[in-house]
C-alpha cells in the first residue's frame, strides 16, 4: 500500500487522472503537504499530488492533516520575511511576537535558502543565495492591518503572490513548491 504514512514518508501509488473526480468530489478537497515537502490535495481520503495522481492512504496511516504544516483557512495568506531566523523550535516565540509587536495572528510555515543567482550561461555566481527567508500564514481578519504594517519590517514583509510574480520562470529564488502557496494570481 502506498500513499502518506506514520512516519510521514511519501510513497507513490496507482495513477488515475484528475478528470476521473467528481464535482462534488473536487468540491471537499483540502490542500496538505507533508513533513518532508510534498505536497497534495485530500479528496475522499486520497492524495491528489501536483501531477493530479491520485494517492491512496492505509486506513492506519496518520491523517495527513496532523502531518501537514501549510495554510489553511482562517490562515490563508502566506507572507516572507527575508534574511530571517527563527527555527522549528522557536515557532511558538514567533508566532506570539507577531502578535505582540505587530497586532497579527500567524502561523510559521517553514523557513528556506535561497537559490544563488546566475550568470548568463546558467552558471552559479559565487557568494549569493544562501539567504534564510521566514514563510508564515497570516490570519484573514488580520490581512487588512497587517499590510501596511509589514512595511515597516526590515526587511518588509512581502505576500508570496508578489514574489513569485517578480521572478522569471521556473523559480529563481525558490524551489517550485512554494507556488502552492498562492491563494491568488499577482
Amino acid at each position: 500500500m502506498k500513499g502518506f504514512t506514520k512516519d510521514g514518508k511519501f510513497r507513490p501509488t496507482e495513477n488515475r487522472s484528475k478528470s476521473s473526480l467528481s464535482k462534488d468530489d473536487m468540491k471537499k478537497r483540502t490542500r496538505v503537504k507533508d513533513w518532508h515537502g510534498n505536497t497534495g490535495t485530500v479528496v475522499n481520503g486520497k492524495a491528489v499530488d501536483d501531477r493530479t495522481l491520485i494517492k491512496s492512504l492505509d486506513r492506519n496511516e496518520q491523517s495527513i492533516d496532523d502531518q501537514r504544516k501549510i495554510q489553511e483557512k482562517p490562515y490563508s495568506q502566506v507572507a516572507i520575511w527575508g534574511s530571517t531566523v527563527v527555527g522549528k523550535d522557536k515557532s511558538k516565540e514567533f508566532e506570539d511576537f507577531m502578535k505582540s509587536e505587530y497586532g497579527v495572528r500567524v502561523k510559521y510555515l517553514e523557513e528556506i535558502k535561497t537559490f544563488p543567482d546566475r550568470d548568463q550561461n546558467g552558471s552559479n555566481i559565487e557568494g549569493t543565495g544562501g539567504r534564510n527567508d521566514v514563510f508564515f500564514s497570516v490570519h484573514e481578519a488580520d490581512i487588512p492591518k497587517f499590510a501596511v504594517k509589514r512595511f515597516t519590517m526590515d526587511p518588509p514583509v512581502r505576500w508570496i503572490e508578489d514574489v513569485i510574480a517578480n521572478q522569471s520562470e521556473p523559480l529563481t529564488m525558490y524551489p517550485d513548491s512554494v507556488k502552492e502557496y498562492r491563494t491568488w494570481e499577482a
